[in-house]
């Protein structure tokens, strides 16, 4: 009698964990809170650092320890987890939010501080004003990265756009922001749903290379050219 061999499938492993994201309300909330307690020129500095990376996705350490050029930022091979080499590209305001990030961190060196602690001081004031909104205990400084690559994905529904982006070498590690529920999605960034309707009612769909001044009901909500600036 012959025996019948079932084949051994291996499922692919998929990382552990829903991204945290902020969406526009608690985003904006927080904004406000620095205003509060900062002075306008610093307020207005910081609200910029933080546009900026939930615009560009970008780890905390990528402004400061990469080559940058007039309009992007070169990344090499192996010096983030897990990420090939690739240039992103920036608007102009945001290499001028760079260049400032960067001003203040060698100002702080220079003064016997550590580098390290410098550029960490910009994900603990995101912390605290998160706090003051009351928002999950979960979102932290990652969260704008998380919010990025879901909001690009819930735009393009292109995983591998979201992949070059961040920079991933495996989309495995890229399918975490493909599981959210699309009416939280709706909820959380009216902005890229109204970009939706306007796509279903025969408008054309905005190319990745060209988002900018997507609105929300309340705030300009500005996505770069960083979502298709792998090259």
């Amino acid at each position: 009698m012959d025996l019948v061999v079932k084949p051994k499938i291996k499922k692919p492993t998929l990382p552990k964990g829903n991204p945290m994201i902020i969406s526009n309300n608690q985003f904006f909330s927080a904004l406000n809170e620095i205003d509060k307690i900062y002075s306008p020129d610093w307020a207005n500095f910081l609200r910029s650092i933080y546009n900026f990376y939930r615009d560009t996705g970008l780890r905390l350490s990528e402004p400061f320890n990469f080559e940058l050029f007039v309009d992007r930022i070169r990344i090499k091979a192996g010096r983030t987890k897990n990420s090939y080499p690739r240039n992103v590209y920036l608007t102009k305001d945001q290499v001028l939010t760079i260049e400032r990030m960067r001003s203040y961190v060698d100002s702080q060196v220079k003064q016997k501080k550590s580098r390290v602690n410098q550029i960490k001081y910009f994900s603990r004031i995101w912390k605290n004003v998160l706090r003051k909104t009351n928002a999950p205990e979960k979102i932290n400084f990652h969260s704008l990265r998380d919010t990025f690559a879901t909001r690009l994905y819930f735009l393009t529904g292109d995983i591998y756009k979201v992949c070059g982006a961040l920079g991933h070498s495996d989309i495995k590690m890229t399918t975490k922001y493909t599981h959210n529920d699309t009416l939280e999605l709706v909820q959380a960034f009216p902005d890229i749903a109204k970009r939706h309707n306007r796509e279903q009612n025969g408008h054309q769909m905005m190319d990745t290379t060209a988002l900018s001044s997507l609105q929300t009901d309340s705030q300009s909500d500005n996505f770069t050219r960083v979502n298709a600036g792998v090259v």
